[in-house]
């Protein structure tokens, strides 16, 4: 894109009032406005914008979250109740929720509408030097 843009996810609710609690009450985002069908809600430099309709979420992750202290963020979501899914496949495994591959460490877990949310530490990449050594 050619202006400057900022990208806001949007997130489909079934039931608006319950999915803005979660948002608001577990993860700490702010109403910034009211839109006609939704709220665009707002956490630091983070938007998101839910909306109420009928529609059945996916399976895939919509709203990934990037943790600058992946432990401390993991802790704080179990103590306000989120639970974290558990995948026992031959592309991803969990324990404990935590997913451990390719350089970054991850948990998925459902808002209350069923949409997948991610939050996820990539950890750096050791340079070919220091793997030399």
């Amino acid at each position: 894109m050619k202006s400057k843009v900022r990208v806001v996810p949007v997130l489909q609710a079934k039931d608006l009032k319950r999915a803005r609690s979660f948002y608001e009450d577990k993860l700490g985002f702010c109403l910034d406005r009211k839109g006609p069908d939704g709220v665009l809600l707002r956490a630091g430099d983070s938007s998101i914008y839910l909306y109420e309709t009928k529609a059945a979420p996916g399976e895939s992750t919509v709203l990934s979250f990037d943790a600058e202290d992946f432990d401390s963020t993991i802790e704080e979501l179990r103590n306000v109740g989120v639970r974290f899914e558990e995948y026992d496949r031959p592309d991803l495994k969990t324990k404990d929720g935590i997913v451990e591959m390719d350089g970054m460490r991850a948990v998925w877990f459902k808002d209350p509408e069923g949409n997948v949310l991610n939050v996820t530490e990539w950890k750096e990449a050791k340079s070919s030097a220091s793997k030399a050594a």
